[in-house]
């Protein structure tokens, strides 16, 4: 499958890469990630090295191996973008409120805001925070669902990524003005139909679906 997708894996070519392309690759993967979720729809929830191919030759990034993966309904994207937003301001209760919107179960604010704040407690950055604070909503019994735990994952995992390919990566800089941009505009459609899925290629075989940006 992998010799459908143009290039090598993108931690392999690093080598051959100036500070700046890296920068650069660091930044579309990530952003190639929240892409996928809020504009495409479907995104790939294990985007390690291995399935992250990148060609100098075209500057092309390709996703494999689309084994597992998650949606995210439109609700979910605009609180889940809402949610991202409040946790990069360090304010626990504007994120307990925001938490609130993904919760089906309908928490106390005094149970949601005990969780922020614990999982604030460690720091870290905007990536870590989301995740360890979905982790702690999951356990806590807080009626979040499976696909937006995953993307927390998924961002995550992404955000690693980004810093294996330039350690100087700065999440919140390169991917929080694109949730926020995107959010503005959502907001104000009102939640109309969510856009057909968008991207410059895509090829399926079997069941994996190869991306490419």
């Amino acid at each position: 499958i992998s010799t459908l997708a143009p290039g090598d894996k993108v931690t392999n070519s690093l080598d051959t890469l100036t500070e700046a392309q890296r920068a650069a690759v660091a930044t579309r993967v990530f952003n190639a990630m929240l892409s996928q979720m809020v504009i495409q729809g479907p995104f790939h929830a294990d985007p390690h090295p291995g399935n992250v191919f990148h060609d100098a030759s075209s500057d092309t990034l390709s996703f494999i191996d689309w084994g597992l993966a998650g949606e995210l309904d439109r609700k979910e994207l605009i609180n889940l973008t809402l949610l991202m937003g409040t946790i990069a301001t360090g304010n626990t209760w504007a994120t307990a409120r925001a938490l609130s919107r993904l919760d089906s179960k309908g928490s106390s604010m005094e149970t949601l805001r005990a969780i922020v704040t614990k999982s604030f407690a460690r720091g870290g950055t905007l990536p870590q925070r989301f995740q360890r604070l979905m982790v702690q909503a999951q356990a806590s019994g807080i009626g979040v669902s499976s696909n937006v735990i995953l993307a927390s994952k998924s961002i995550l995992q992404a955000d690693g990524l980004a810093r294996e390919i330039d350690p100087n990566f700065q999440p919140r800089k390169a991917g929080f003005h694109f949730l926020t941009d995107w959010g503005r505009a959502a907001l104000r459609e009102r939640f109309r139909a969510k856009p057909a899925p968008v991207s410059a290629g895509a090829t399926a075989t079997s069941n994996t679906i190869i991306n490419f940006y």
